[in-house]
């Protein structure tokens, strides 16, 4: 393994993962840790332990110390909000003090990671949500990202939401019956105390919402009506975000063609990915969703060691 070394960190709202490489962009190790990097949402201690964690993690498996380090760049949810940068950035000086800092919103590595230099857009669904689009002059334009009280229309909180929301009305009976329910309550216990102590009296609660946008897939799967809707609304959410970025960018039907549907749940909800394509078929002509070139933590690696050229002023 070739010193110096460059280390990349995607600190999401939920998980964080780091990725090392070399100088010539060679990949040295990628790991993750259950834990974000959200000022926002999470405590300053427990945003310090979590990177701690992961750089112990990476650095380890890696077999380097934080004396090989000449850079890292970090993408963390969070970043829009006044001091989180300056906060995150005292946090890595203290751990790398030979390293130079970069940090960005967590979307920025994901946009120049799936399209490098060239026009395109990122959706991102995660346990928030966000489109980025950039135009062929390297100019970024974003729509959402507005977090999970005033948006994060299409994320995983949105979608767990929607989930909990459906059980209890369907409780009520002011909605129809759902699948959803049986497996809610296979979580939570009964309905609705279950959902009150595991939603109201924890202690991360937005991440813990998100998680039930995983059952959506699941009821799904039993032809349920009401996740079916939930799917199809957040998956019309998210292309209005796609929608609104690309017209502020200017990008042309060409470039509109280059669009990457990513994040943990943009990833993995199988029918999130199906409902969101299809949409995208149908108002974009021969629109086909692109496939992510790197996830955002190698886009970050990446980005540290030179190999993927940046607009330097999205990173502090």
């Amino acid at each position: 393994m070739k010193l110096p070394l460059y280390l990349g960190i995607d600190g999401g709202g939920t998980n964080a993962r780091i990725c090392i490489a070399d100088e010539t962009g060679a990949f040295c190790g990628e790991t993750a840790v259950r834990g974000g990097t959200n000022l926002t949402a999470l405590s300053l201690e427990a945003v310090r332990n979590n990177l701690e964690k992961l750089a112990a993690k990476g650095l380890s498996a890696a077999g380097v110390s934080t004396e090989g380090v000449a850079r890292v760049c970090l993408g963390s949810a969070g970043t829009k909000t006044l001091g989180c940068k300056d906060k995150l950035k005292k946090m890595l000086c203290g751990m790398f003090p030979r390293a130079e800092i970069w940090i960005s919103n967590d979307s920025f590595p994901v946009l120049y990671g799936a399209f490098d230099e060239q026009a395109g857009a990122v959706v991102i669904s995660g346990t928030g949500s966000i489109c980025l689009a950039k135009n062929k002059e390297g100019k970024v334009f974003q729509a959402g990202g507005y977090g999970h009280i005033a948006g994060d229309e299409g994320s995983g909180y949105d979608i767990g939401l929607s989930v909990l929301r459906a059980v209890l009305r369907a409780y009520d009976g002011r909605a129809p019956k759902t699948v959803l329910t049986r497996l809610v309550e296979q979580e939570v216990g009964e309905i609705p105390e279950g959902i009150f102590k595991t939603v109201y009296r924890c202690s991360d609660g937005k991440a813990k919402i998100a998680s039930f946008s995983v059952l959506c897939d699941e009821a799904c799967a039993f032809g349920d009506i009401v996740a079916q809707k939930i799917i199809a609304v957040a998956a019309e959410e998210l292309f209005s975000l796609f929608t609104a970025a690309v017209n502020q960018a200017g990008l042309s039907v060409q470039e509109q063609k280059k669009c990457v549907l990513t994040g943990g749940v943009g990833r993995n909800s199988e029918n999130l990915r199906k409902k969101f394509a299809q949409i995208y078929a149908e108002r974009i002509t021969d629109g086909k969703l692109t496939e992510e070139k790197y996830n955002a933590a190698e886009a970050c690696a990446l980005i540290a060691c030179g190999k993927i050229g940046i607009q330097k002023e999205y990173f502090l």
